[in-house]
């Protein structure tokens, strides 16, 4: 009988050591499916913080790199006076590093803006869209009306033609179409809405006086106007991802990016340079404008020109020299 008790008792004893065992290894061991999705979820925690370690070395690197380029204002304003100093009219320049060391402000006033003046209408433009109160992938119905001229490339397409506003604010930029800037004042409301965001972003020597190809009232003595300090100040918000937001700067510079006319500031530069610009010409009152970020590994530079009452090749001449000159001695 003993004998059988004890049997009895070390049985209990393996079984519940059995239990006790198989109960710890279920608990210890995961199923295949939740150890995949712990490493899934743990891979995309490092990625995430490896996504943000780039973003912030290249930041740093970006700031470093605005901070430390040769930019003296001395010499920069030596060139200036050198390359542009002969021209007949008016002419006024300024050049800016992104950050951290004074820009070189040379006979800043308010000028003829001519095409330099659809840059403010760009920035309305991203600036209606981030509030919400423009899409720019609605359609827009081309009408007779809409054709008024000059540069761009709407003018030739027949009155229906159905286009997004995404591509006539592309037009706008990369082309200088006159027909899809005036399209995009009436979408974002009106000369007073691109004035109101002038005025919202601190810039006091600019105003938009009237409509592209608007000969009336030009004969009335009404046009728009800018300064060279107004557009290098806007550029350099621009070139900081800081004008309307970073995702609206990236578009807005995509944009730039593919401007056609690159025969002044960036004529003469290398092949590595990259370059954001908008020109503007209003051959009637001898104007010949350029407004452009230049980069390259090194860095990156602001240079506007506003060229009036002078002569059409020397101004473009003196531009393209001016444009090399400041390359070589700020980011080579």
């Amino acid at each position: 009988m003993k004998k059988q008790r004890y049997w009895l008792i070390g049985l209990g004893v393996v079984l519940v050591a059995a239990v006790s065992g198989w109960g710890w290894r279920h608990r210890q061991a995961p199923s295949p499916v939740s150890n995949r999705q712990a490493v899934s979820r743990h891979s995309g925690k490092r990625t995430v913080h490896q996504r943000r370690q780039s973003a912030v070395t290249t930041q740093s690197a970006s700031r470093k790199a605005a901070t430390t380029l040769p930019f003296s204002k001395a010499a920069v304003q030596k060139t200036v006076t050198t390359t542009m100093g002969g021209l007949s009219g008016k002419t006024a320049v300024a050049v800016m590093p992104l950050s951290g060391q004074p820009a070189v402000i040379w006979h800043n006033q308010p000028q003829r803006a001519a095409s330099v003046i659809k840059l403010y209408i760009l920035a309305t433009v991203y600036q209606r869209v981030a509030a919400g109160k423009l899409d720019l992938d609605q359609h827009y119905v081309l009408k007779t009306s809409d054709q008024v001229g000059g540069s761009g490339t709407l003018q030739s397409l027949p009155a229906g033609t159905r286009l997004t506003y995404r591509d006539v604010t592309q037009r706008m930029i990369t082309v200088s179409d006159n027909a899809a800037s005036n399209i995009m004042i009436h979408a974002v409301g009106g000369l007073d809405a691109v004035n109101a965001e002038i005025k919202a972003l601190g810039l006091r020597q600019t105003k938009l006086n009237r409509y592209l190809m608007d000969t009336a009232a030009l004969k009335a003595g009404h046009d728009n106007v800018t300064s060279v300090s107004d557009v290098a100040s806007l550029l350099r918000r621009l070139a900081n991802h800081q004008l309307v937001s970073a995702r609206a700067s990236r578009a807005m510079l995509a944009i730039l990016k593919q401007t056609a006319n690159h025969t002044k500031l960036p004529h003469a530069l290398p092949a590595a340079a990259t370059v954001y610009n908008k020109t503007g010409e209003f051959d009637t009152y001898g104007v010949q404008n350029d407004a452009a970020i230049i980069q390259n590994q090194r860095g990156t530079i602001i240079v506007v020109v506003l060229a009036e009452a002078g002569q059409r090749e020397a101004q473009i001449n003196a531009m393209s020299d001016l444009g090399r000159a400041l390359y070589e001695q700020i980011l080579s």
